[in-house]
């Protein structure tokens, strides 16, 4: 986040428009997004489902946006299952080697942060990150901008062995495919599909915003935790709700504060500010 001249920059995180350009579209407008003075932070997960894949790469890139990759741009860059999958997209005559290029060379990374005045800063990944990925990566102690360097610096290794040689693969591959350790495949109160002590299974001690699982996932209980410890949820797909005119589903953050905003009413984006 920059402080220039006292002006606050708001830092706007958007997850999971999946090829629906309508649901970005409905986000910049309800927030009333103004290019010289806020920065949009997206979580993953741009493609698949909906037709305008494209569309949406191409405003997030003309907006400066910073990318951050989820599963499903993960799984076409290196041809890994995964559902739903768009075939159109492979198809695409260089689109899916260009991702790889942005991904081999560090434009697209797995994680982030946004340093706030008070040092209590935000960590932004895809799924978020556990407490067991915490303590292999040694990531306890570091500020969140060094935990994000960290999990880049090692999934760039990984990433650029796995290009060269096709040795790893989706099992031996953790850092991208284990549902406890992966920032793109994690969820909170996981303990029905995966094996895990309590302890791994919960949110590490970073502020954190994700995609990946509707809010819907979980009980009023479990949302209320997750929202205690700022582990905050936008993926907007939720019970047919993305399809309702104007619905939209982010975060904004300014100065230290963290806000969830959701909207279903169309008017809202069509206010004047």
């Amino acid at each position: 986040m920059l402080y220039e001249k006292g002006i606050v920059m708001r830092t706007i995180v958007i997850a999971d428009v999946h090829g629906q350009l309508n649901l970005l579209e409905n986000v910049l407008k309800h927030s009333k997004y103004n290019q010289d003075k806020d920065k949009i932070i997206f979580a993953g997960d741009f493609c698949d489902i909906g037709d305008q894949t494209i569309e949406v790469q191409e405003w997030l890139e003309c907006a400066n946006a910073e990318i951050i990759l989820g599963n499903h741009e993960i799984a076409h860059m290196f041809g890994h299952s995964i559902r739903p999958y768009d075939y159109r997209i492979d198809s695409e005559p260089g689109l899916v080697q260009e991702w790889r290029n942005k991904t081999l060379s560090g434009i697209w990374k797995l994680a982030t942060a946004i340093e706030t005045p008070s040092g209590d800063d935000i960590l932004i990944t895809h799924g978020g990150v556990s407490t067991l990925l915490e303590e292999k990566l040694m990531l306890r102690g570091l500020t969140a901008k060094q935990a994000a360097d960290k999990i880049n610096t090692r999934f760039l290794e990984d990433i650029r062995l796995e290009h060269d040689t096709k040795l790893l693969g989706p099992r031996n591959h953790w850092l991208i495919y284990n549902e406890l350790l992966s920032p793109v495949w994690y969820r909170p109160y996981t303990e029905w599909w995966c094996e895990g002590e309590p302890e791994d299974i919960m949110p590490c001690s970073y502020r954190q915003i994700a995609g990946h699982t509707p809010r819907e996932c979980y009980t009023k209980e479990q949302l209320e935790y997750l929202d205690k410890i700022e582990f905050i949820l936008i993926d907007p797909y939720q019970g047919g709700r993305m399809n309702i005119p104007g619905y939209c589903l982010y975060a904004v953050v300014e100065n230290n504060e963290v806000n969830i905003i959701e909207s279903t009413n169309p008017r809202d984006c069509n206010k004047e500010s």
